[in-house]
């Protein structure tokens, strides 16, 4: 009976315990986190602004959106720390039809 429970409790923790990947940190800016689906919602939305064909998104224009949203994260953080205020995505023409797309 004593070899049982044991047994029984590893069987049930390994199958409530199973874990699935949702999403996946590609790098953290000034403790802020940018995540893969961030990454790649961002250079659809690019490619649809500059007409290109989705079909054409690889690596590295994945690559060069994080660079972009790395250098953005950066940006913020050095206009916070002299007061001013960095421009939300809804300031911005560009960043209203962003929105409208997206959401």
């Amino acid at each position: 009976m004593r070899t049982r429970l044991p047994l029984a409790l590893l069987l049930i923790s390994s199958v409530l315990g199973s874990a699935e990947v949702v999403d996946r940190m590609v790098a953290v800016v000034n403790r802020q986190v940018i995540l893969q689906s961030e990454v790649e919602q961002t250079a659809r939305v690019e490619f649809l602004f500059n007409g290109k064909p989705l079909d054409q998104l690889n690596a590295a224009a994945l690559k060069a959106t994080l660079e972009r949203l790395i250098d953005q994260q950066n940006s913020r953080r050095g206009c916070t720390k002299c007061g001013r205020k960095f421009p939300g995505p809804q300031t911005t023409k560009r960043g209203r039809r962003c929105s409208r797309l997206t959401g």
